[in-house]
């Protein structure tokens, strides 16, 4: 088994995140960098997710998981040796991470730098519902589709859920920084588009790479205003403000959030 603190990287990143906080653009946007490699959802549980010519390398099909599953260190490790830029990363859910048992590897080693993806909870829950809905998870150009903006209905109990979930991943972070301050920092989706963001990003995980140089393959799905998003967005607004959301919701209606 490979020893993943053994390899030759100059750095090893791990974005942290949750579902619809815009991990796929940031993974695109750092591995743009040309001394940075960064990976997707390397344990997604129904498939491989590699690029044609990683996976080809590694002799994994993208309909073959259960080859990868039968050692997620030794398959790390492997991804590690065959990408020989000097910064590699990728992205995952913590829930991933403990349930493959990586995370004992990545996100509780000192030898990866974290950077956990925060985004507001109401924004989150509205792009996973509309993704649920629409079949839509992701968007590879900038034109304009009927399901970017597909309209939802607020469910009090779904969101609660997903608030829980938000706060939780929230106080993970805070009691990972405190023990590890200058292996731990956060980002928001509000800022990824920000150059002076980005190049601290890319200091942190030792690029040396130009921010202002980078892209992304991905594109921002939903465009149109928080209040034209759900069908019953006064119901909504009434919940929010009656249950100490107040402050969330303001922040939701943000047009970068």
């Amino acid at each position: 088994m490979t020893e993943l603190g053994k390899t030759g990287h100059r750095c090893r990143f791990l974005i942290v995140t949750q579902p619809r906080s815009g991990s796929y653009h940031l993974a695109s946007l750092l591995g743009s960098a040309p001394d940075v490699t960064c990976l997707g959802e390397i344990y997604k549980p129904d498939r491989v997710e590699l690029p044609a010519d990683l996976g080809a390398a590694m002799g994994i099909a993208p309909s073959e998981p259960a080859k990868r599953d039968a050692d997620v260190e030794a398959y790390l490790g492997r991804l590690l040796a065959l990408c020989d830029t000097p910064v590699f990363g990728f992205k995952e859910f913590p829930s991933r991470l403990r349930d493959t048992g990586i995370g004992a590897s990545t996100l509780r080693s000192r030898r990866w730098q974290k950077i956990f993806l925060m985004r507001n909870p109401l924004r989150k829950y509205l792009s996973l519902h509309r993704a649920r809905e629409t079949g839509s998870f992701t968007k590879r150009s900038g034109d304009t589709r009927p399901q970017d903006n597909a309209v939802i209905r607020f469910d009090p109990a779904q969101f609660e859920a997903m608030l829980a979930q938000d706060r939780f991943f929230r106080d993970s972070f805070r009691q990972m920084q405190e023990r590890r301050p200058k292996r731990v920092t956060s980002v928001d989706y509000r800022e990824l588009n920000d150059p002076a963001v980005l190049a601290r990003l890319l200091d942190y995980i030792s690029s040396e790479g130009d921010a202002a140089a980078l892209s992304s393959s991905y594109f921002r799905q939903n465009t149109i205003p928080l209040d034209d998003s759900f069908e019953n967005f006064a119901e909504m607004r009434r919940y929010m403000q009656d249950h100490g959301h107040a402050a969330l919701l303001e922040d939701a209606a943000h047009p970068n959030a």
